[in-house]
Order: C-alpha cells, then sequence, then structure tokens
C-alpha cells in the first residue's frame, strides 16, 4: 500500500516537472502494470568519450579502465554510458511480445520507480530517449 502511494507521487511528481518545463508526453502507455512511458520522440547523438567535456571526461575515467572505447549521450542532465543499459529482448522473457517495453533497445534503472529508455536510430548514430514510470 505504501508502495503504491509512493509511485502515485512520484508519477505526479515527474509529470508535473515534464509540464513545467514545457515537456509534452508524446507518449503514453498506461497498461495494467500502471508503467508510464514519457518520451518527445527526438534523438539524442551518440558520443564519444574525447568529444565530452573535460569535466564530464574527468567525472566519468576513475569508474572505468577503457573508458575511451564506450559511447555516451546526454540526457536531463547526465552523461549516460551505452554499455550500462540492458538489452531488452534479453530481460523480459515469459512476459509477452505485448509488454511496452519491446518497442525499445535498452533500459537503465535510475531507481525503483524509473528507468531511462533508449532507441537506436536507423544508422545507429542516435539514440531516441525515453523515461519510463512505474
Amino acid at each position: 500500500m505504501i508502495i503504491n502511494s509512493l509511485a502515485t507521487d512520484f508519477t505526479a511528481l515527474a509529470i508535473d516537472l515534464c509540464d513545467s518545463i514545457k515537456i509534452e508526453p508524446i507518449i503514453n502507455y498506461n497498461q495494467p502494470n500502471n508503467m508510464k512511458i514519457i518520451t518527445n520522440n527526438h534523438f539524442k547523438e551518440i558520443l564519444s568519450f574525447f568529444e565530452l567535456t573535460n569535466k564530464e571526461q574527468d567525472e566519468l575515467k576513475d569508474n572505468y579502465d577503457t573508458i575511451e572505447e564506450s559511447s555516451f549521450f546526454r540526457y536531463r542532465g547526465h552523461v549516460y554510458d551505452l554499455n550500462e543499459f540492458m538489452r531488452v529482448n534479453d530481460s523480459l522473457n515469459g512476459q509477452g511480445q505485448e509488454h511496452e517495453l519491446y518497442d525499445w533497445d535498452g533500459y537503465h534503472n535510475d531507481s525503483f520507480f524509473s528507468s531511462v529508455l533508449v532507441k537506436y536510430s536507423s544508422c545507429n548514430d542516435a539514440v531516441k530517449v525515453g523515461l519510463a514510470l512505474s
């Protein structure tokens, strides 16, 4: 009961945040599991380590041995490493093809209630980014 209340409060807060910064949720699925996916359908350019700012490089390089080979994108003030995303089709075994995450290529859990989703462009040089809330 408390978790459902927290999830509802978090979802309302995220939607209020989107409204306050003038982002319209273009895709907003409401499935029986109450997952909501919010995206503006814009693609973010995939960046190499050397295309990041010096500050971003310094923050990231302590966490990796071979960071130079990773691919990144910026979303909501954070830099995400695409190597840290889980493939969707590997993680949803047994949940059926109708699951709303099958429209996406990968996800990265931000919290117990939210994940960042990515969908690669047809030429794999950019990713469409979404936010999944439960």
